[in-house]
């Protein structure tokens, strides 16, 4: 301040090229400062992908050995940058209650509007409700498979909604689907059920491959892994399941790598 006071005024003329040299200064170190801001912030602000899981218990399942966590540090290590990873497998459920979810639930539509990465798994207990029906002898029609049918329609139609509403929800997030294994082969064959009850469980996957291929969705082939190409093949045999016919870590393993390699084959 005592500094400023003490100095001559400048004459007028000069004051005037003086004041335009510092105008125009302060011009160029304002988009220098803006540019310099813009730069700092992508470099200072690393992204995050986020990663959100759907489905029933297989999918809820949240060691580090579980599909999810394993499907996530291969994200993680793809993308260089940090990873978050929402969970949101229920124990239980089918595609009836996964649709009522994402309808009515605002922290699972939240999470998935936020998200780049979707995997949904679901469609077992589909098929559990109406096994045991059928294997009650109570699923109705002359040949006791009038539930069964109603299960195929089911599916494809909750199906055909969940992926309507994540499409919506969040049309730039990259989806990932499974089909469904069979855990009880061997179990159903023995009882004579195991022909009837895999003809409707192969429509179901059948429809999911191909109501996925038309929404360009990938597929990881997890059916195929753990029942063989013809469908034929248990799983138990293969050492892919533990408690209930849920996967133990080599089952885990399996179904990582097929969304892996559905996530690479979508590249």
């Amino acid at each position: 301040m005592s500094e400023r006071s003490n100095q001559t005024p400048p004459e007028k003329s000069g004051l005037k090229k003086e004041k335009g040299v510092f105008k125009s200064l302060r011009f160029a170190l304002s988009g220098i400062f803006l540019l310099g801001s813009a730069v700092g912030t992508s470099q200072d602000t690393p992204k995050t992908v986020r990663y959100v899981a759907l489905g029933d218990s297989i999918t809820a399942y949240n060691n580090s050995d579980g599909f999810v966590q394993q499907f996530g540090n291969y994200l993680r290590t793809k993308s260089s940058h940090g990873l978050n990873v929402d969970n949101i497998g229920t124990p239980g459920i089918g595609t009836v209650a996964l649709m009522d979810n994402i309808k009515s639930d605002k922290e699972i539509r939240k999470a998935i509007s936020n998200a780049d990465y979707i995997t949904i798994e679901i469609g077992t207990n589909n098929v559990a409700l109406y096994k045991s029906v059928y294997e009650k002898n109570k699923c109705l029609g002359s040949n006791n498979e009038d539930c069964l049918k109603e299960m195929v329609l089911q599916f494809n139609s909750t199906w055909n909604a969940i992926l309507d509403d994540i499409s919506i929800i969040n049309p730039n997030s990259k989806v990932l689907v499974t089909d469904i294994y069979y855990g009880s082969v061997d179990f159903d064959r023995e009882a004579g059920d195991f022909d009837v009850l895999n003809k409707y469980f192969k429509e179901m996957n059948d429809y999911i491959h191909s109501s996925s291929t038309l929404r360009s969705i990938p597929v990881a082939n997890v059916h195929a892994a753990f029942n063989g190409q013809t469908g034929n093949e248990d799983p138990q045999s293969k050492d892919l399941l533990g408690y209930f016919y849920h996967p133990n870590s080599k089952g885990y393993e399996t179904i990582a790598s097929e969304f892996i390699k559905a996530e690479k084959g979508a590249e």
